[in-house]
């Protein structure tokens, strides 16, 4: 089975099925992050005619600290 798509930036996830009653099971394959810490750099460019210019810089987890 081959399935066409446009050019681009998908989000995808694997999930499992065990059988048609069950719910999607999404955390066999990618695991349990809930509880976990997680990590961004969040970079704020400003893009020029000739340059690109670095503004500003933002690091912050899932904790809201």
């Amino acid at each position: 089975m081959f399935l066409y798509l446009k050019q681009g930036y998908y989000n995808y996830e694997y999930v499992l099925l065990r059988d048609d009653k069950s719910p999607a099971d999404d955390t066999f394959i990618e695991g349990m992050l809930m509880n976990r810490e997680r990590l961004f750099n969040i970079i704020y460019i400003m893009h020029g005619n000739q340059v690109d210019q670095l503004i500003g810089v933002k690091k912050i987890n899932s904790n809201g600290q």
